[in-house]
């Protein structure tokens, strides 16, 4: 069978342009010889779209030097592109610059025969097979090859000047356009929420296009995609213009443990055409991986989603349903996965969810434990640690990953003579079977007491710092970071006289100071009252998270100096004791002094029926304002 091939003579080379014509006529079936010209300021844009795929391997760094080389190799002028036919192609292995492939012998020979012959260099380019063909063409003309053969029949183009950049300089005309290309240039898939393309870009409450591409710089550099987070490389949010607006892109890849890799070429084998033009799963593996998107890499399902598995289900006869409890569809997903020797697998990317809680969910915990309260997963580097907590109305029951569990255990435990943290009352620590059963504490977190009227008195609020004050001793006495307080981690109680005592909690993540270089430091750790992203001092956060509380009154300020304490300063626990040990003795009642503005906003809290009323005054002058 006969193939089509191109060939490019580059600006710089065109003294050979033709005796290159005569070659290839003597050699070919001609059909076109057409002189193209680039706009010289986006000269290197066209570079990148039409070298994407042969220096994909390349940074963007590496990419960037490689291009602006090959403009001064190559020219930057009016170019020839050569079309012609092979009625008997042969094809063998040769060594190329991308290794040893497969390629058109008799095509590959000539271009490197012509290569010589200028003095050697790439001041010619040629197609070695099909795919590369179609590639060219659709770049630099924007026709594939049958496109190009319904258009010319066999003619072709002889002497004419085509004055247009590749596809995708400066945009895309429309949606179209840019799938016309991935069409005939990568292979990919659109993995969900496709129903509303090619007539609208976004699906409400879903927003991005999330694509399953062969490779990630070919998809980058192809489409001149901008990345939308440019300091996190583990980002995959890029943007692509399309009728001069930018439109989101998610490009999940080959290789990026979003999927099994081996599940994801399947995928990408597998596509069928929506709307004629868009490549997207068939119908099984969008089922199962829509199922494992919305239970994997989800919090919660969303509706559509529980709406759309069922309609898929009973096409493909599997028994899903929306009111099945986890191990149901556990089991439902499970069968899948292992039948295809699939695996579960944690993406590069950070801030895919890998829901944990999911994998590990077991209903006997319910019956053995209580009433689960609370979940939550932490996420360091492709490692996921997971807790759950349970309340069986006499004691907490909390259950999770290995390292949370018995770092819970172990600082519990070495605190249990202090009063100031709950005690246990039991524990098993068993290889993924552990779990602490303590007492359950009375009272409310402080994010919750602090809309307690009984709080809002200067009496308390002193309370509270001494005691926090207290609490920070102890830790440093111990050796201990914390490394997330917050109101969540603290437990309030109101004693009869409406005096508060503080009680602490969660010590999953906390640290010796002595071990705490090599601790781990998972994504998020100490949410927003810590000091930096891997950096802790837990009486940063102490009077970070008091100056929050206390933002209305005109002491925050001197709360959050006094605790103003950087990391490096526990290097020398026992001296920063000493430093901070003044604070509670002498200098609290200093730091909170009351002028008449705070005084009003204590009665203002105390009275909720006037706090409202403020809050809706509040309100209509801002509208007003506005």
């Amino acid at each position: 069978m006969s193939e089509l091939h191109t060939m490019i003579v580059w600006s710089n080379a065109s003294q050979a342009k033709e005796s290159i014509e005569k070659q290839l006529s003597n050699s070919f079936k001609l059909l076109s010889v057409i002189e193209i010209e680039w706009d010289k300021e986006y000269f290197n844009d066209n570079l990148k779209i039409f070298y994407a795929h042969s220096q994909k391997h390349l940074d963007v760094a590496n990419f960037d030097i490689l291009l602006k080389n090959k403009v001064k190799h190559c020219g930057d002028e009016i170019f020839t592109l050569f079309v012609y036919e092979d009625f008997s192609p042969i094809y063998d292995f040769r060594i190329t610059s991308s290794g040893n492939r497969k390629v058109n012998t008799k095509v590959f020979d000539l271009k490197d025969s012509l290569r010589k012959s200028i003095g050697g260099g790439h001041k010619i380019h040629a197609s070695d097979n099909l795919f590369e063909s179609n590639k060219d063409l659709t770049l630099l003309l924007g026709l594939n090859i049958q496109d190009y053969l319904k258009k010319y029949s066999s003619d072709g183009m002889r002497n004419q000047l085509h004055n247009q950049n590749c596809l995708g300089v400066n945009g895309y005309k429309n949606i179209d356009e840019l799938f016309y290309v991935l069409n005939n240039s990568i292979n990919y898939c659109v993995l969900r929420n496709y129903e509303c393309l090619p007539e609208e870009y976004t699906v409400d409450g879903h927003g991005d296009i999330d694509l399953l591409v062969e490779d990630f710089n070919y998809m980058k550099y192809l489409t001149l995609a901008k990345s939308c987070f440019p300091d996190k490389e583990y980002r995959v949010h890029y943007g692509i213009e399309i009728a001069n607006t930018i439109v989101p892109f998610d490009f999940r890849f080959v290789g990026d443990q979003y999927y099994d890799i081996k599940w994801q070429r399947d995928i990408l084998n597998e596509t069928i055409y929506f709307n004629s033009i868009i490549k997207v799963p068939d119908l099984k593996n969008y089922f199962y991986s829509l199922l494992y998107h919305a239970y994997i890499q989800k919090k919660g399902v969303k509706d559509d989603y529980i709406e759309r598995l069922e309609n898929m289900s009973k096409e493909l006869n599997v028994d899903y349903r929306s009111n099945y409890a986890f191990d149901e569809i556990k089991t439902v997903l499970n069968s899948f996965m292992n039948t295809k020797t699939y695996s579960y697998t944690v993406p590069i990317d950070k801030t895919v969810y890998f829901n944990q809680l999911f994998l590990k969910y077991e209903s006997n915990r319910l019956s053995k434990f209580g009433k689960l309260i609370a979940s939550r997963q932490a996420r360091f580097e492709n490692d996921i640690f997971f807790t759950e907590v349970y309340d069986n109305g006499k004691f907490i029951t909390k259950y999770g990953s290995d390292l949370i569990i018995k770092n819970e255990f172990y600082f519990l435990d070495l605190l249990k003579e202090t009063e100031f943290v709950p005690k246990i009352n039991n524990h098993v620590l068993e290889l993924n079977n552990c779990y602490v059963v303590i007492e359950k504490l009375k009272g409310k977190t402080l994010d919750l007491a602090t809309q307690d009227r009984r709080f809002w008195n200067k009496k308390n609020i002193i309370s509270l710092m001494k005691q926090l004050v207290y609490f920070n001793e102890v830790l440093l006495k111990n050796e201990i970071m914390h490394r997330d307080i917050k109101p969540e981690n603290l437990m309030v109680y109101f004693d009869k006289q409406h005096a508060i005592h503080l009680k602490l909690f969660d010590f999953g993540w906390a640290v010796k100071l002595s071990e705490s270089k090599k601790a781990i430091n998972p994504l998020g750790l100490g949410e927003q009252f810590k000091y930096k992203e891997g950096q802790y001092s837990d009486l940063f956060s102490t009077g970070k998270m008091l100056a929050n509380i206390f933002n209305r009154f005109q002491f925050k300020d001197a709360i959050f100096n006094e605790f103003n304490i950087k990391p490096s300063a526990y290097k020398e626990p026992q001296s920063l004791k000493q430093k901070i040990k003044p604070i509670k003795d002498v200098r609290i009642d200093e730091i909170i002094q009351f002028n008449v503005k705070d005084y009003l906003m204590l009665f203002i809290f105390r009275n909720p029926s006037i706090h409202n009323f403020v809050l809706l005054i509040k309100k209509c002058l801002k509208s007003l304002i506005n």
